[in-house]
């Protein structure tokens, strides 16, 4: 367990912009693992991520090890598995990263109880990886189209008008869709700027913005405290 004196940087993940609620699991964790330890929190690492992916590969974790590194403080994840599914990843990370690592679900863990759960972390991502592929083959032979419908839609609008210009239609679809995406986040600029001056975080920006029946880009969707923290990186916020 952390002294009362240590200090931790915070790393929390998730693999979709869907899954807010497992941030706030994450956080709630975390927010117990501090109470109970005095540990101090300086600092606060997020991002959207496949586990596979390698963590040398996410920048968000690297600036947590950077900020660990700089600080002398300790890497604190809510649970092994945020920190990727990749076993002999995790392994290493934690065993060449030259810092300390504490996960909020196991004060205690010792390095033997931290690898075996990185073993566990690495099956159970095979599983449902495995389980997922099922699934989607099993939808498909059923006759139900993948993918995100509107997002298809909104590409294939700016094709057509590309290729009844005569052109080729895919590089103007995409930069259709990133200007439509540019002039969003334009017009919401004075509001989100209004928000960060009055001291809000990202989630609490999220709730105001529900609350006001602010439209998201997809309509019928809500703001999470990722999507506003994509849209303030847009906006260079």
């Amino acid at each position: 367990m952390l002294k009362m004196a240590e200090r931790v940087v915070v790393y929390r993940r998730t693999s979709t912009r869907k899954q807010h609620l497992g941030l706030d699991a994450q956080e709630a964790d975390i927010a117990r693992y501090l109470a109970a330890t005095g540990a101090q929190r300086i600092a606060t690492f997020e991002e959207q991520e496949s586990g596979k992916v390698r963590s040398s590969d996410r920048p968000e974790l690297a600036k947590a090890i950077a900020e660990c590194r700089a600080m002398q403080a300790t890497l604190l994840c809510g649970k092994v598995d945020r920190m990727g599914r990749r076993r002999a990843d995790m392994l290493t990370l934690i065993g060449e990263s030259g810092v300390r690592v504490a996960f909020a679900d196991e004060p205690h863990a010792s390095s033997l109880s931290i690898g075996v759960k990185a073993v566990v972390a690495h099956e159970e991502g095979e599983a449902i990886s495995a389980r997922t592929k099922a699934a989607l083959a099993a939808a498909k032979a059923k006759g139900v189209k993948l993918g995100n419908p509107l997002g298809a839609k909104t590409f294939e609008t700016y094709r057509a008008a590309d290729k009844a210009k005569g052109g080729a239609g895919n590089t103007a679809a995409t930069e259709g869709a990133k200007r439509a995406a540019d002039q969003f986040a334009a017009n919401l600029r004075p509001k989100i700027a209004t928000l960060l001056a009055s001291g809000m975080s990202n989630a609490q920006i999220a709730a105001d913005l529900n609350a006001k029946g602010v439209p998201t880009r997809r309509p019928g969707a809500k703001w999470y405290e990722m999507s506003v923290k994509n849209l303030r990186a847009r906006l260079g916020l």
